[in-house]
This record gives C-alpha cells, sequence and structure tokens, in this order.
C-alpha cells in the first residue's frame, strides 16, 4: 500500500463528512432502489504524479444501477470527474497505517482514499462491501445465495460451484 504524507491534514479533515440520507418518492419504477440509503460524502483520493502527487478532496456518490462510486470536485458538479467499479473491487487497509488510509483495487486501477478518521473509513467500508454484496444478489437473481448479508459471521457451509473459463 501507498504511504504519502498529506501535508495539510486539518484541511482534509473539515472538509470530509458523509451524507446518509433516505428518498421518499416511490412514483416510479425505481422506488425501492431510491427508498434505499444514498452513500455519498466527501473523502480525499490520492491524485497526480511526480511532485504534483497528493490527496485531493473529492466529493463520492454511489450509483446502485451499475455499482460504481462516482467522484466529483463538489456535490454542485454535474459531470464526474471519474469513477470506481466497486461490482469486483476489493478493499483493504493497512491497521498500523495512516489512520482513515484505505485502497480499493479494481481490475487494473488502484485507488488510495483517506476518511477523515478511522471510525469514518470503517463506515465507508462496510457500506460499500454491502452496497457490492447487493448488486451481486440483484444482478443475477437465478444464483441468489441463502444467506442475507456479507457481513453474517458465519455463513451456512455450501458446496462452491466450480466456474470454467478460458484462460489465453
Amino acid at each position: 500500500m501507498h504511504e504519502e504524507e498529506d501535508g495539510n491534514q486539518a484541511n482534509s479533515c473539515r472538509a470530509s463528512r458523509i451524507v446518509v440520507s433516505r428518498s421518499v418518492e416511490v412514483a416510479d419504477s425505481d422506488a425501492a432502489k431510491e427508498q434505499a440509503s444514498k452513500l455519498c460524502g466527501y473523502l480525499n483520493k490520492l491524485s497526480g504524479k511526480g511532485p504534483l502527487r497528493g490527496y485531493k478532496p473529492r466529493w463520492f456518490v454511489y450509483d446502485p444501477r451499475k455499482c460504481y462510486l462516482y467522484y466529483f470536485k463538489t456535490p454542485q458538479d454535474a459531470l464526474p470527474l471519474g469513477h470506481i467499479e466497486i461490482g469486483d473491487a476489493s478493499f483493504s487497509y493497512d491497521v498500523e497505517g495512516e489512520e482513515g488510509q484505505f485502497e480499493i483495487r479494481t481490475a487494473g486501477k488502484e485507488f488510495l482514499l483517506k476518511a477523515p478518521s478511522r471510525q469514518v473509513m470503517h463506515f465507508w467500508l462496510q457500506q460499500l462491501q454491502q452496497k457490492r454484496w447487493e448488486y451481486s444478489n440483484t444482478r443475477v437473481s437465478s444464483q441468489r445465495d441463502s444467506w442475507s448479508s456479507p457481513t453474517m459471521a458465519y455463513p451456512p457451509h455450501r458446496p462452491r460451484r466450480q466456474r470454467r473459463c478460458a484462460r489465453l
């Protein structure tokens, strides 16, 4: 995992927050998705190269339709700066590393993010894992798991099905 120091930690902590809200609209076919908690808020994202590399505050918004975590410069921006595909991502953090710092790895790309505290980092990681689990269970409804949550302590033992894939 990368270890970069953020020179202005006070500013990064002030700029970070989490907003969780519930929608009350039930007018259209996406009502169930809209009623689910919306995950959005500020995190610091490591970006740039060489001497310009550093953490920048970004507004993150989770989109349940694609299982993407979009990031913007501000909450008012209409177009995202980019996105992170959460559906097949892995999450990690160093227990002894910098407080609030965690990594999201996707196919071919790594994103280093920093929350203002370890507690906020754990919240984001739990929510992203939950959203990824919900997405994978709605995407392939015929292959749903019988257990209710990815955070279940001891899921029932089931023999794993072998997946066949061509390797080049």
